[in-house]
Parts: C-alpha cells; structure tokens; sequence
C-alpha cells in the first residue's frame, strides 16, 4: 500500500511543464523560512490565549453539563493547547465551537467570552493568516516580474553573444536566424560535449584553447556582443560608404573644375577688355598732340 501511495507522488512532474504551476509553487517555497518564524509566532500566540482561557474560565467553560462519556476539551493545559491549535487553525481563529454560550444574564463571564474570542480571532484568525496571506502573494508577484522579465530576455537578447533583436534589426541581421542557428545553443553544447570524448592528444590548436578555458569555468571564448553575421554587416556597410564617399568625391572634383574654368575665362575675357581699353585712350592722346 505504501509504495502504491507514492506512485501518486509523480504527478507532481507536472510543476516542470507548467510553468504557471511552478510560479505558484515557488511563491510557497522561496519563503518557507519567513513562513516557519510565523509559525513560531502562531505557536506563541496560541499558548498566551490557551493559558489565558483555560485558567481564566476553567475547563467547566468548555463542556457545559458534561456526563463522563462526553468528551472533554480541556481536561489539562497541554491538551487545551492542541484543541486551540487545531481548532483555531482550521476554523481561521473562531474557537466558539469548543465553548458553550454565555448568557448576559448568567454571570460576568459573558464580556470576558467575549473578549477572548473576538481577541483570538482579530490575532489568529485575522493578522496572522493575513502575514501568511500577503507574504505568499508577494512572493508570487515577485516571481512572475522576475519570470516576465526572463521572458522577454529571452525573446529579445541572443543566449550566446548577447546581442539585443533592436541592435540586430539596425544593422540589417536576422535576429531569429542568428539566435537559432548561427548561434544555437545546442551546438556550443554539442560541441563542449565532443571535446569531453575527444582524445586530448587529437586536439587541435583551437580545441586546447577551448578546452583549456572550459576547465577554468571561464567563457571568454564565447562570442560577446558580436558575430560573424555581424562583422559581414559592417563589412558590406563599410564598401558602401566607400562606394558613396568616392562617388559624392567625384562630384565635388568635378564641380570644382568647372568654376575653375569659368573662373579662368571670365579673367582672359577681362584682361582682353582692359587692352582695348588701354590702346583706346592711347589713340586719343596721340590727336590731342597733333
């Protein structure tokens, strides 16, 4: 029967294929260990209102009449501290089930019953479960940003050299090609694995490199934020600036020889009118002397 009963245990696998499943799971376990000093303060919190209970009313407050086949809820402090845990717990801190009705007209007792219980339930039943409460829903909130921010991550950055989809649209670069194929995951691994059976006195200059950067944990050979897709990029960007650059050089150059030339002539047209000019007044100062 036992080991039929663990078999159960398996469907629990579940968490790792549903990542929802898993979220939630984590917001429990991530802070199991806030959860256990909360615990030790529901422990604390119990015990004051055990022994505030049992010797303030009595056990004849918590069985009304009793005949000796009754049962008996608090015949002792230590079990008065198991009834008010395990009631409390169960019930959210109401513990009037365990304690017989208290009429205004009876004794004084009433408001002391009522105090108690409204007490019990405003500090268990209220403040307590609420720290449990909002701490699991914090964590909860916390793990889906982080899980949100993973995602995206993973979406819009390259698992192997880093690069970010936006940089890679600038530069003209399939991001999805880069990511899956160029730089696969699987294939770095396949290749770390090859060099793992390999013969080390078979490798070649660049598996030594690699392998001796793997026994140093260190992935200085991966590439960072770079790729050969990449470098083709700039490559083929740099010809075409170049190719733009001595085209708007040749424009410039040829611009420039033809203000030249108009330049050149409109000073032989002027220095052609200055000798007109000159031989012009030197024809009328030979008559005035004659």
């Amino acid at each position: 029967f036992a080991k039929q009963a663990f078999v159960t245990f398996v469907l629990l696998d579940i968490l790792s294929v549903n990542e929802g499943l898993a979220i939630v799971t984590r917001s429990i376990l991530i802070p199991l260990r806030k959860m256990l000093s909360i615990l030790v303060l529901f422990i604390i919190s119990i015990v004051i209102f055990t022994s505030v209970g049992f010797l303030g009313f009595g056990d004849d407050q918590f069985c009304e009449d009793c005949d000796d086949d009754d049962p008996v809820y608090c015949e002792n402090l230590w079990n008065c501290f198991f009834v008010f845990f395990n009631t409390g717990i169960r019930t959210g801190g109401d513990l009037a089930d365990i304690m017989y009705e208290t009429f205004v007209s009876s004794d004084s007792l009433f408001y002391g019953q009522i105090i108690f219980l409204v007490g019990f339930y405003i500090v268990v039943g209220v403040l307590l479960f609420n720290m449990v409460t909002g701490l699991i829903l914090d964590t909860f909130s916390s793990e889906r940003e982080e899980e949100t921010a993973r995602k995206e991550k993973r979406d819009n950055e390259t698992f192997i050299s880093g690069l970010q989809r936006a940089y890679c649209n600038e530069k003209g670069i399939n991001f999805k090609l880069l990511n899956e194929t160029d730089q696969s995951v699987w294939n770095y691994l396949f290749y770390i694995l090859y060099l793992r059976i390999k013969d080390h006195q078979e490798y070649s200059g660049l598996e030594h490199y690699v392998d001796k950067h793997l026994q140093e944990n260190d992935t200085s050979w991966f590439p960072h934020f770079t790729s050969f897709s990449l470098k083709r990029a700039q490559a083929v960007k740099a010809d075409d600036e170049s190719v733009q650059a001595k085209v708007v050089f040749g424009k410039i150059a040829h611009s420039n020889g033809g203000n030249m030339s108009r330049k050149s002539g409109n000073k032989s047209r002027k220095r052609g009118g200055d000798g007109a000019k000159d031989s012009s007044y030197q024809r009328a100062l030979k008559k005035l002397h004659k």
